[in-house]
């Protein structure tokens, strides 16, 4: 059986993902920053699915998030990253740029970094 995790998945593309790869037996890690809606779509689907908070903010805790849930699934054959955020910041918020970019620049490259160390290994 295959198995997959998908960073990012308790809305849009990543929810989506989730719900096309379920429907071809793919047993899935989903994770997210609200755990509740990563419940709920686990509910939904038809194949075994682990659920992790993940704050991909938080690049420490991050990488040893995808690794506990690497292990606990018992290994990966794919690891998608659909976390991202953005804004239309008309006020020039230096705040939400910072969040954008710790988010989309600094979370993904940590999390793609670490899902390279695992498929290299």
């Amino acid at each position: 059986m295959k198995k997959a995790i998908i960073i990012g998945s308790s809305s849009g593309i990543g929810m989506q993902l989730a719900k096309v790869m379920s429907k071809y037996g793919i047993v899935l890690g989903l994770t997210g920053r609200r755990i509740e809606l990563l419940d709920n779509l686990k509910n939904q689907l038809s194949t075994q699915a682990y659920t992790k908070y993940m704050d991909i903010t938080n690049t420490n805790e991050s990488i040893d998030c995808l690794n506990n849930l690497i292990d606990e699934m018992g290994g990966v054959d794919l690891i998608i990253v659909s976390a991202g955020m953005g804004y239309i910041n008309k006020d020039l918020e230096w705040k939400l740029e910072q969040e954008t970019i710790n988010t989309n620049v600094l979370g993904v490259t940590a999390i793609i970094d670490a899902s390279t160390k695992y498929f290299l290994n």
